[in-house]
């Protein structure tokens, strides 16, 4: 299965949305992050793990259940 990842603001939250075959699934980091101000973003994935981490915080962890990302 093809996977791509994209990373985009949403309502001033990080979505980190996980796209296979026709699911798409995301991870949702921070909380009024369009304030103007650099953030750092860190996304990883590890076989059936994803993890989303921003500004050195603890990061969401997610695994792949059958064809979707779940939290």
């Amino acid at each position: 299965h093809k996977i791509s990842v994209s990373n985009f603001l949403e309502d001033g939250r990080i979505k980190a949305s996980v796209h296979m075959g026709h699911t798409d699934k995301g991870l949702y980091k921070g909380s009024k992050l369009n304030d103007n101000r650099w953030h750092t973003l860190h996304f990883q994935r590890r076989g059936k793990t994803v993890e989303l981490a921003l500004d050195n915080e603890l990061p969401e962890i997610g695994k792949y259940h059958l064809l979707c990302v779940t939290q």
